[in-house]
């Protein structure tokens, strides 16, 4: 259940970051923070599907380590394209 509430806060940043890439008064630069955060958003739920399918088969928990770098840096790459959104806008 944690890694669904964790798809839909990411679902939401993403929808937010995408409404600022989106404004009226968006230059070029919006359209590449929309692909950005799409595929982000993308990589990001992907990952969380693998993740809810590997503890559904109650694997032990070293086989699920490799992936928490990989959520960790989509966090991150969200994060600096919604600041730079919000820079930019």
């Amino acid at each position: 259940m944690a890694w669904r509430r964790t798809l839909l806060a990411l679902t939401v940043v993403t929808l937010l970051t995408a409404r600022l890439g989106l404004a009226a008064d968006a230059a070029w630069w919006g359209s590449l923070i929309v692909a950005a955060t799409a595929l982000l958003w993308l990589a990001a739920s992907l990952l969380t599907q693998r993740r809810i399918a590997h503890l559904s088969r109650a694997a032990p928990p070293e086989t699920l380590r490799p992936l928490l770098p990989a959520l960790i840096a989509m966090l991150v790459a969200l994060s600096a394209v919604l600041g730079l959104a919000l820079a930019l806008g």
